[in-house]
C-alpha cells in the first residue's frame, strides 16, 4: 500500500521536484522553484486530492488521510535538517482540530515561518 500511496505524488509534480519516504509513512516533497506560499498551497492541495482517491486492495476500499506541514525555505533555516524540522512541527501542528482548514479529512496548515 505505501509503493501505491508513493506513485501519487508523481502527478501533482513537476520534473523538477523531488519526492522521497522520509520514515515510516511520511514523506517530504522538495520543490526548488517554489518562492511564494500560494504556489506551495496549489501544489499541496493537488497532492492531497490524489492522495484521497480510495484504494482498492483485495476487494477492500480504503481511504487515506494525510497531513500537510509547509516550509518555504529562508535564511533562517540553515540546514536541511532544520527545514525538515519546521515541516514536521508544521505538519504535526496541522493534525490539530482546532487548525482544520479543509471540509474533507485531509489537514492542511502552512507553517508559521513560510510567511
Amino acid at each position: 500500500m505505501l509503493c501505491l500511496i508513493a506513485a501519487r505524488f508523481i502527478n501533482p509534480l513537476r520534473i523538477e521536484d523531488t519526492v522521497s519516504r522520509l520514515a515510516g509513512d511520511e514523506f517530504v516533497v522538495l520543490l526548488p522553484r517554489i518562492s511564494n506560499r500560494i504556489d506551495g498551497e496549489l501544489v499541496a492541495e493537488k497532492i492531497i486530492q490524489e492522495l484521497a482517491m480510495p484504494i482498492t486492495i483485495r476487494n477492500t476500499v480504503i481511504k487515506v488521510t494525510a497531513s500537510v506541514g509547509m516550509v518555504i525555505f529562508s535564511e533562517k533555516l540553515t540546514t536541511p535538517q532544520r527545514v525538515i524540522k519546521v515541516a514536521d512541527d508544521a505538519m504535526y501542528s496541522a493534525k490539530k482540530p482546532a487548525i482544520i482548514v479543509t471540509t474533507t479529512p485531509i489537514l492542511f496548515q502552512n507553517s508559521p515561518w513560510s510567511k
